[in-house]
């Protein structure tokens, strides 16, 4: 009865994007992908699954949108979200812990998220000694997921491909680019890969987007 039309990647009955994908009909797209340094959380507050969808469902500008996510956050849980508005063009990069954040905007250029926080305050938050002798043991027999657990920012495999293939294909990406050039490139989809979503502009206006079930590789 309130907010905007919204279309979320999900299951039967659930509330929120179990599969963290929201795009709204006034042009609003959110994404997140879970940071490996879970860190402070507090029982009071709203709970990622009703900050996101109040995102989506009442934000008309990326500015609510941002608002939305970090109003009364619990903490609960860090993640990396990538927001659009095709009203205006921007995009936007939000780290989120529970007192830290760091956000990046712009017109021109493009963001990634592949589960790795690269804001070093946000990392802190969820920065360990058990965590961090995780990370060195896993750096140490040669495991590319040490990068996920070091106290600032070190680029994963799959950050390095998604920039890579983003300066690649930049003021080329569309959504054949994503389909056949991006999406279904290793390791940015691997074997715990289950679908793949893209939309852009043209097809936000009818509220539409283009959804491949199963592992793209």
């Amino acid at each position: 009865e309130n907010g905007n039309r919204l279309i979320m990647a999900s299951s039967p009955g659930y509330i929120w994007s179990c599969e963290n994908y929201y795009q709204n009909e006034k042009g609003i797209v959110i994404v997140e992908t879970t940071c490996g340094l879970q860190g402070l959380w507090k029982n009071t507050g709203y709970s990622m699954a009703i900050r996101t969808r109040r995102a989506i469902q009442y934000s008309n500008s990326l500015d609510e949108a941002i608002n939305y996510l970090m109003e009364g956050n619990d903490g609960l849980w860090t993640g990396a979200y990538l927001l659009g508005d095709t009203q205006t063009g921007e995009i936007a990069r939000l780290d989120l812990a529970l007192y830290h954040y760091q956000i990046w905007r712009t017109f021109n250029g493009f963001y990634w998220a592949a589960n790795n926080a690269m804001s070093n305050r946000v990392r802190a938050e969820g920065f360990t000694l058990k965590k961090s002798l995780y990370g060195l043991a896993l750096k140490i027999i040669g495991n590319s997921a040490a990068g996920y657990f070091t106290p600032k920012y070190y680029p994963t495999p799959r950050d390095v491909i998604f920039k890579e293939l983003g300066n690649k294909y930049y003021g080329k990406i569309d959504i054949e680019v994503l389909k056949e050039k991006i999406m279904s490139e290793y390791p940015i989809s691997d074997h715990l890969t289950i679908d793949v979503k893209a939309t852009d502009t043209q097809l936000m206006k009818n509220n539409s987007l283009w959804t491949f079930w199963g592992n793209p590789r």
